[in-house]
């Protein structure tokens, strides 16, 4: 009887209450839900189902700790010949997928509403930079969303702090790959580019660390291991500028400059850079071959070596 109306309240009530839910049937699955959270990724939350999707996962973990006192009951109370049949597991993996579909959604919510930012800083013309200034416009509209949004979903997930911190975690590691994966798009970018684009880099990276505690009157240092991911994804975004930015004249000196400040780059990753950089065909290729005679990396990328094996492949069918 409890497994039932456990299952019903989480499958019936919670479920049905997240943000977008209602388009699922009242039959809605954990899988609608979570295939819910990837057909949703262009719906922007209101503040209301931004506090309420807080409150339903609070809701959760709340039935969470009770599933488990419950069942500690259930086993004192029991007979001997019954105590080993009582089993709650199932009802608290279905709250806790229901915590976790939470976090997605709110994260979810702020990856898009950073989007357009990122689509501004792809269309901007980094080789006609002029004037290095302050703040760029991309990074002025990125601060305003998340300090924005932060506030409301910390204040509303207070008495869940484990919560709040997975989610700024969640949100943080995605946002870094998503913003390199923007920054790696960018061609032609001037010297004055890049430095602009390092100045915003370096903003966005304090911004990022001080993200959990934005807006709050009591200043809590985050977690270590929120740190370090900070440092280490934001740090390396800098360095990647810092190699763009530095005098390629001497290649052996830009190979070992590229070397020295990303110890665990490879040949796609150099490239990458070039590609970036606003130089002709002929100083990339230069640099290209300079690597591979400096490192003895003689061959093409894993990609290519896979693309020309298969092709081999079916040459050899073919025959």
């Amino acid at each position: 009887m409890f497994c039932q109306y456990l299952r019903e309240y989480c499958n019936k009530i919670l479920i049905q209450k997240l943000p977008g839910a209602g388009k699922s049937s009242a039959t809605s699955t954990f899988s609608q839900v979570t295939a819910m959270l990837k057909d949703d990724a262009g719906t922007k939350l209101s503040r209301h189902e931004l506090s309420l999707a807080c409150l339903l996962l609070n809701s959760a973990d709340y039935c969470l700790d009770t599933i488990s006192a419950l069942e500690q009951k259930l086993v004192e109370k029991a007979d001997p010949e019954f105590k080993d049949r009582i089993d709650l597991s199932s009802e608290r993996d279905l709250f806790g997928t229901v915590i976790t579909n939470a976090i997605g959604l709110l994260v979810q919510d702020m990856e898009y509403s950073c989007h357009a930012a990122l689509q501004a800083m792809l269309k901007s013309n980094w080789s006609s930079v002029d004037k290095i200034s302050e703040k760029s416009g991309y990074i002025i509209a990125l601060i305003k969303h998340i300090e924005e949004q932060i506030p409301i979903v910390r204040d509303n997930l207070s008495s869940a702090r484990k919560y709040y911190t997975q989610f700024c975690i969640k949100f943080a590691s995605s946002f870094i790959g998503r913003f390199n994966s923007t920054l790696c798009k960018l061609r032609s970018i001037s010297r004055n580019g890049g430095h602009q684009l390092l100045n915003d880099v370096q903003i966005l990276h304090s911004l990022l660390l001080e993200m959990p505690s934005l807006g709050s009157s009591i200043n809590r240092k985050p977690p270590v291991s929120y740190i370090k991911l900070i440092d280490n994804g934001m740090g390396r975004i800098e360095n990647i500028l810092k190699v763009l930015m530095s005098d390629h004249s001497n290649a052996p000196n830009y190979i070992s400059n590229y070397r020295n400040l990303i110890s665990d780059g490879d040949f796609d990753t150099f490239k990458k850079i070039l590609d970036m950089k606003s130089l002709g065909r002929g100083e990339s290729q230069s640099l290209i071959d300079a690597y591979r005679g400096i490192t003895g990396n003689n061959t093409e990328t894993e990609n290519d070596q896979y693309s020309l094996k298969k092709l081999e492949r079916l040459i050899k069918n073919r025959l």
